[in-house]
Parts: C-alpha cells; structure tokens; sequence
C-alpha cells in the first residue's frame, strides 16, 4: 500500500508509527515499574509478611547502612606526639540507633596481649554500669560485635567503629570495633594503657549505640582518651534503651 503513497506522505506515516511505537513502549515501561514499586511497598509495609524470615533477610540485605564512625588523632610532628585535634568522620550517625535489648555478644579477635586486655577491661566497666551487658563468646558466628585491630598509619584515627542497622527497626544487625595498632603500640605516640583501655571504651559506647559528647565530661568525648565511663555515659544507655 505505502508504494502507491507519495514520499514525502510515506516519510510522515513512518515516522508518526515510530513515535507512537515509542510513546506505548514508555506506557508499558511506567505501567511494569509502578506496579514492580507497589509490590515492593506493599511486601514491606504488610504486617503478615513484614514479620516473616524472608522478609527479615530482605530487609537486612537491602535496607541496611553502615555507620562508620572514626575517632581521629592527629600526629603533631614526625617525632610522634599526638595533639587531642579531633577531625572525625561520620558517614552515618549513629543517633537513635541500637541493639533489641541492651546486651550483646561479643568475640576478641584480636590476640595481641595489650589490646586482649583492654577489650576485657573495657567490657567488665561496661558491664559494671549495669546499663548494658556484654558476653563474651567463643566464636565469631555467635557474636553480634567482634573486636579486633588493625594497623594504619594514613588514617590518623586511633580507632573506629563499623555497624549494619536495619533501617525498618532502627536497630543493629551486626558492629565490628576495631583499635589501631599503629598509634596505641608505638610508644612514639604515648598512649598509656588507660588511654588504650578508654580508646576500647568509646569505641564499645558507638558500638551499642551512643554518639559524642563534647559538652560534659564523658568517654565518647571526640578530641580524646583521657577519660573513662562517666554517670552522664550510663545515663545516656539507659535512656536510649528504656523501652
């Protein structure tokens, strides 16, 4: 039929088919991605599946964040002293977020003596504020925290802390903690065992949910290592899991 049809008309039928081909394939495309989204919303916000083990894993595998908090320290001069300068760095914050319960368990995969002991320390003082309980476990699968090391000397941060959270239940999936090496080992830089030992306190206090405090004297202060587990630092779990 087009052959009986002059060109210029031809040229015009072609290309109104070509867009009308074009605009119903966008239609398909809106109407597949509107409903592909519903069904997405509706699996998450129903009550019935919301509370099934796909859906938790879904959850977990899709909607998770990880908050990486770094507690940084700047080295001052090459012969190694260490101002209390703070830059720290929070992708997320770790506000308003923590565990189901306030208890953990926790596994010390580091082997190094000092920062064993430390971990240990660190962990009876917490547990001693009666605000939060950990338990430390054998193995890495049962734990909720692993505390471990690691040793890096570009990142000026003497320690940091790393967790997964569910953001349908704003609570942790999983924490690791980790304390560098390359700072609190090396006597250049003059951390004590007690700034070690408060290092793996603040660190524990973002694992289980507390953010810096630089108004009043209290362990998650950012620009240190100087001071222990304060009554303001027990009050601030008790608060945040009270219900």
């Amino acid at each position: 039929m087009l052959r009986f049809l002059s060109m210029p008309f031809k040229l015009m039928l072609k290309l109104f088919l070509g867009v009308m081909r074009f605009i119903v394939r966008m239609i398909i495309s809106l109407v597949l991605t509107i409903g592909v989204l519903g069904l997405v919303f509706y699996m998450l916000n129903s009550s019935s599946f919301a509370d099934s083990s796909l859906t938790k894993n879904f959850n977990q595998g899709l909607v998770s964040v990880s908050q990486y908090v770094k507690d940084v320290f700047t080295t001052s001069s090459m012969s190694g002293s260490v101002s209390d300068l703070k830059t720290d760095f929070v992708e997320t914050s770790s506000s308003g977020y923590r565990w189901e319960t306030a208890s953990a368990t926790v596994y010390i995969e580091s082997t190094h003596p000092t920062l064993v002991s430390a971990y240990q320390e660190a962990i009876a003082n917490w547990n001693n504020t009666g605000a939060f309980t950990f338990t430390i476990v054998n193995q890495a699968e049962s734990a909720n925290i692993i505390v471990t090391d690691y040793s890096d000397g570009q990142t000026d941060a003497a320690g940091l802390a790393e967790s997964s959270t569910n953001l349908l239940t704003d609570r942790f999936v999983t924490a690791t903690v980790k304390l560098n090496t390359y700072y609190l080992l090396d006597n250049r830089y003059g951390y004590t065992y007690d700034r070690i030992l408060h290092t793996a306190e603040h660190e524990l206090g973002h694992a289980i949910g507390l953010d810096h405090e630089d108004t009043q004297t209290s362990v998650m202060e950012s620009a240190g290592s100087n001071t222990g587990i304060q009554d303001l630092d027990i009050a601030e779990v008790q608060t945040l899991y009270a219900n």
